[in-house]
C-alpha cells in the first residue's frame, strides 16, 4: 500500500513537472516571441516616423521655395509701383509748375493750356 501511495505521489509529480515544463517552455517562446514582435513594431515604428520626417522636412522646403517666389514677385511689383509712383509724382509736379505759371489761373474759364493739363492729369 505505501509502495502505491508512492507511485501515485510520484506520477503526480511527474505531470506537475511536465506541466510546470510545458508551461515553462511555452512561456519562454511566448516571451520571446513577444520581444520579437515589438522589436519588430519598434523598427516599424522609427521607419514610420523617418518617413515622415523626411515628408515634413519636403513640405518645409517645399513651402520655403514658393514663399521665396511670392517674396520675388511682390518685390518686382512693388518696384513696378515705386516707379509708376514717380511718374505720377514728376506728372504732379509739372502740372502744379504749369498751372503755376499759367498767365490765366485765376480766371473763372478754362482756356486750352488748362484742358490740356487736365486731360494729362486724368489720363497719364
Amino acid at each position: 500500500m505505501l509502495f502505491v501511495r508512492w507511485r501515485i505521489v510520484l506520477a503526480i509529480a511527474g505531470v506537475l513537472v511536465s506541466l510546470g515544463g510545458i508551461v515553462g517552455a511555452y512561456a519562454w517562446a511566448d516571451g520571446n516571441g513577444y520581444r520579437r514582435a515589438d522589436q519588430e513594431w519598434q523598427v516599424k515604428w522609427l521607419h514610420r516616423e523617418l518617413e515622415l520626417e523626411r515628408q515634413h522636412a519636403a513640405e518645409d522646403r517645399r513651402q520655403d521655395y514658393w514663399n521665396d517666389v511670392a517674396k520675388a514677385r511682390e518685390l518686382a511689383e512693388i518696384e513696378v509701383y515705386k516707379r509708376r509712383l514717380a511718374d505720377l509724382a514728376r506728372l504732379v509736379e509739372d502740372l502744379e509748375r504749369e498751372a503755376a505759371e499759367d498767365p490765366n489761373a485765376d480766371r473763372i474759364a478754362l482756356d486750352a493750356a488748362a484742358v490740356d493739363r487736365y486731360v494729362r492729369r486724368v489720363t497719364p
